[in-house]
């Protein structure tokens, strides 16, 4: 793969991650244990989101776990059309996926063409889940569905004690230009309902995946 090469990563990193001024975002949800945050990408009227939260009873092995299995996504994410991970890198950190994400009627369903990647840092005690959208031969735009062209979201996951203990904080940056015509009623209903839903169903899809999944770090990282 070839976002795969480790310095465009960090420039990835460190270009969405940038003037991340708490003057700059618009407060659109304030809990106690879950807050969103947005603002507008200059040069255009989509936002940009940024969402903290805090869970106590699954581990960041956990709710890492749950969000790099595709195949258990499937499962628990009733928008999902079609996900699937078309290459892999050797290591098995990066992955290209593609995806496609029910709308509803009268919206087209959009799918998504994306390089996502998986970081465990020892040092600074994190796990990280890369994503952004990349364009690739195998899959062209069709008339039926809206193409994302332009997306991309990052996901920091810290422990409060071990990868492998209950307790952490997580940080979620992320754009997507849903292209073509939605309402801004639309958007407003995604960002105070349809984003704490789902974290709602990924948090409860992490305490189930408890019971059978594998590790993602080993004894010595844990």
């Amino acid at each position: 793969l070839e976002s795969n090469n480790k310095s465009e990563w960090d420039a990835f990193y460190d270009k969405t991650t940038q003037n991340n001024n708490e003057d700059d975002w618009e407060i659109v949800m304030d809990q106690a244990d879950f807050k969103i945050w947005r603002k507008v990408v200059p040069g255009s009227s989509i936002y940009q989101y940024k969402v903290i939260g805090s869970y106590k009873d699954i581990s960041p092995n956990q709710f890492y776990a749950t969000q790099r299995d595709l195949d258990y996504r499937k499962q628990w994410d009733t928008s999902v059309v079609k996900l699937e991970v078309h290459d892999r890198d050797p290591e098995g950190t990066s992955e290209l996926v593609y995806w496609e994400s029910y709308y509803p009627f009268p919206l087209s369903n959009r799918d998504y063409v994306y390089v996502r990647r998986g970081l465990i840092d020892e040092k600074s005690n994190t796990m990280t889940i890369l994503s952004k959208s990349v364009c690739h031969p195998d899959f062209e735009e069709t008339s039926s569905v809206v193409r994302g062209s332009s997306y991309h979201s990052i996901m920091v996951i810290k422990p409060h004690s071990k990868f492998n203990k209950p307790g952490l904080d997580y940080l979620l940056i992320y754009f997507d230009d849903p292209k073509g015509y939605i309402p801004s009623y639309c958007l407003s209903w995604a960002a105070s309902s349809a984003v704490p839903s789902f974290m709602k169903l990924l948090h409860a899809a992490a305490l189930d995946h408890s019971t059978h999944y594998h590790p993602i770090v080993s004894p010595q990282q844990q």
